[in-house]
């Protein structure tokens, strides 16, 4: 009697096409992993961002009110432009923070910066233009600025980290 020998390599079609259909469900499962993981850590970066920023622009809305009470009282306290300009000048060189003031020449009008950090590489710049309350009216000063600018060069890192 003959009998007819298998091989233990031979495998069935179905088999094979089983193995392919789990190596692609596999590979599937481990970009989307990647993929989501990547997406998470830029979520977080985005959220830290928004939370520096918003602490920052607090900052400077608290600085804005000190200001505006310096205005206020600057105002009650003069009798004419020059000398509203002068007391304000005086009363935020007493304050701690880093407020610039340029006073234009015919004392109309005067900006007033300052800046807010965000963080290592980022600052929110606020600019106003103070008016003259004794020639104007409408307010003690413009907001004329409010944005958040670079405070370090940004370097390219091109290299890729191909073995680790």
């Amino acid at each position: 009697m003959n009998k007819k020998k298998f091989s233990v390599t031979n495998i069935g079609s179905i088999s094979l096409l089983m193995i392919f259909i789990i190596l692609c469900m596999v590979t599937l499962a481990a970009l989307s992993l990647s993929s989501a993981a990547s997406e998470a850590n830029t979520a977080r970066k985005f959220a830290d961002h928004n939370t520096k920023y918003y602490q920052a622009d607090n900052q400077a809305e608290e600085t804005l009110d000190i200001i505006d009470g310096i205005l206020a009282e600057s105002y009650t306290a003069s009798a004419d432009s020059a000398s509203y300009f002068t007391e304000v000048n005086t009363r935020l060189a007493k304050l701690s923070t880093n407020i610039t003031l340029d006073i234009s020449t015919d004392n109309k009008s005067a900006t007033l910066d300052y800046i807010t950090s965000v963080d290592d590489s980022q600052s929110l710049e606020v600019k106003l233009t103070l008016t003259d309350p004794f020639t104007t009216s409408g307010g003690l000063y413009k907001i004329t600025s409010w944005k958040e600018v670079k405070t370090s060069n940004w370097n390219a890192d091109n290299s890729m980290k191909l073995i680790q």
